[in-house]
Formats: C-alpha cells, sequence, structure tokens
C-alpha cells in the first residue's frame, strides 16, 4: 500500500487484540487505539468480533468506511446477515465477513483489500466534492454570494426548456436608484457594504425554490416561480420596498426602481400555467428568456424615467 492504512481493533478479548494488531502492525497498517473514538478521527478500518450498531459504543462515535468482521461472541456474521444485515448506515461502509476460524493472513489479506476499496472511494467522494465546491464558486457573485449572471440564466433557460414555457414565473429586475453618487461620495467600501445589505434584504424576502442573483453592478434579479401576473406585482413591489429600506454608510436611506415581465408566453401558445408544455428546444427557451428579460428591462428603464422608487408593472 502507498500510504499505512489506519485500523482500530474492537474485541473483548485480550489475545484476540494483541495478535490483530501484531499481524496488521507487521503488515503496514497504523493501529488506532480503541479508546479513540473521537468523532474527528478518520479511520479505513474497522477490526471487529462485535456487533455492528451506528447508535450504541463503541461505534458510535466512528467515521467507519471499511469493516473486517470476524464472526465472534456477539452475534455472529450469519446471525447479523439473517436479521438483514449490519445496522451500520454511515455512508454504507463496505464490508467483509469472514468465520470465526479465519487464518491470520486471510485477516490481512481482507484489510488490504478493503483499505485498497476505502482509499478509492475517499479520493472519488473528495474529488467529487472538489467539482462541487469549485461549480459553486464558478456560479456565485464573489461580493454578494448570490447566484451570478450566467448561473442565473441557466437555471431559467433550463425551467423554460423543460417546462415548454407553460408554468408560472415572474422575472424581475431591480436597481438601486443613484448608486454612482453613493459610491463617489461616500466611498466604494460603502457602496460594497449597501450591495451586500441589498442581496441579504432580498434573500430573506424571496420563498424556498425562487432564485436571487446579483447581475453586475448595482443590478439584481428574481425568478419567482407559481406566481400569477396579480400575485407577482404585490410581490415585486414588497422586494423593491424591502430594498428601499437599507440605510448608507452616511444616514441616507437607499431607493430602489424594479421591473417585471412574465416568461414564458409563446405567442399563440397559451398562457402560462396552463399544464405541462412539451419541452423546448434550447434555441426556444433561450429566445422565451431573452424576450421576457428584455420587456423587464424595458420596464425597469420606464420606472427610472417615470421618476425613480417604483416598479413597472404596478
Amino acid at each position: 500500500m502507498a500510504a499505512a492504512a489506519y485500523v482500530q481493533i474492537f474485541t473483548r478479548s485480550e489475545d484476540r487484540r494483541r495478535r490483530w494488531s501484531d499481524v496488521l502492525t507487521a503488515a503496514g497498517f497504523t493501529v488506532v487505539p480503541a479508546t479513540d473514538v473521537s468523532p474527528d478521527r478518520l479511520v479505513d478500518l474497522v477490526l471487529t468480533d462485535q456487533e455492528l450498531a451506528d447508535e450504541s459504543e463503541p461505534f458510535s462515535g466512528l467515521r467507519q468506511h471499511g469493516v473486517v468482521q470476524v464472526a465472534g461472541e456477539s452475534p455472529s456474521a450469519g446471525d447479523a446477515a439473517a436479521e438483514g444485515g449490519s445496522r451500520f448506515e454511515l455512508d454504507d461502509p463496505p464490508q467483509v465477513s469472514l468465520s470465526a476460524d479465519a487464518l491470520e493472513r486471510e485477516i490481512v489479506l481482507a484489510c488490504q483489500m478493503l483499505a485498497a476499496v476505502v482509499r478509492l472511494r475517499r479520493g472519488q467522494r473528495e474529488a467529487s466534492e472538489r467539482e462541487s465546491r469549485w461549480k459553486e464558486l464558478a456560479d456565485a457573485d464573489p461580493l454578494t454570494g448570490l447566484m451570478n449572471r450566467r448561473a442565473f440564466t441557466e437555471r431559467l433557460v433550463e425551467f423554460l426548456r423543460v417546462s415548454g414555457g407553460k408554468k408560472l414565473c415572474c422575472l424581475a429586475l431591480l436597481d438601486l436608484d443613484r448608486f454612482k453618487p453613493i459610491n463617489d461620495e461616500v466611498g466604494h467600501s460603502a457602496g460594497d457594504a449597501l450591495l451586500r445589505q441589498v442581496a441579504e434584504r432580498l434573500g430573506s424576502e424571496v420563498r424556498k425554490g425562487d432564485l436571487v442573483s446579483r447581475l453586475g453592478g448595482d443590478e439584481f434579479a428574481v425568478a419567482l416561480f407559481g406566481v400569477s401576473p396579480e400575485i407577482a406585482s404585490r410581490l415585486v413591489e414588497r422586494l423593491r420596498q424591502a430594498v428601499s429600506g437599507v440605510i448608507v454608510a452616511d444616514s441616507r436611506t437607499a431607493t430602489a426602481s424594479a421591473g417585471w415581465a412574465m416568461l414564458g408566453m409563446p405567442p399563440g401558445e397559451g398562457t402560462p400555467g396552463s399544464g405541462g408544455g412539451i419541452p423546448l428546444s434550447d434555441a426556444g427557451a433561450e429566445a422565451l428568456y431573452r424576450d421576457a428579460f428584455e420587456e423587464a428591462d424595458a420596464n425597469l428603464r420606464a420606472a427610472k424615467s417615470a421618476g425613480r422608487s417604483r416598479t413597472i408593472p404596478c
């Protein structure tokens, strides 16, 4: 093995403990004391002749990844199988069961084989977790932690593609009023703090399952799923008012404007929410998203032109 595998031995037999410890140490394993059952202890294998139970000692505090069970006192491996198998459920650990008269070399071979499986699984899991973390970072706005524009667009295009544009969703754009003077007069640090506050307000106001994104600068986007135009009008105005209550560093109160549109209204194909739609092509879904975004953006600009601090449609 490239690196020493860590193994813990659980047995009531001192003779077995000594013999197993000696033979595994000679084979290159590192034997961790059985008394070390800290939740932070990550061992590769457990060698035991005891029943495996994730709710009782000595296994409750152990993060196990592989088990070699030698038939022993309480109960035998055959008894455990008759009861439906081990109750141990941490990551569905790989397990090898040996008879009570298993030779020492058989125990060593079983531990070596299982250690290789455990290391392979762990490497795959860590690679998957790294990939997930990198994807999260790639999808996130670094200042606010919200979904960035690319990720937001991809999620909504996929929503439109799968639903065929027939499910209700409101796309709202919100923009802070006179944000540039705040940056110029109070400083960029205060401007960044304001943007983070806005992100927190929006995140706390939307429902679970809705999407919030910082598109860039002081512009934010929200997707509200399953709402009618009448409800969307009220919800977007409530979001705008929540954002408008944020206090800037010099005690001035920020205000915001908003524009919104309903996603997925193909001309001549009924209205959203009229039932499950036939999946759209990528190009068709992207076109629907682009149309809704342009309509919401036009409404946002109209709100700005009408004097700011308002929502259109109202």
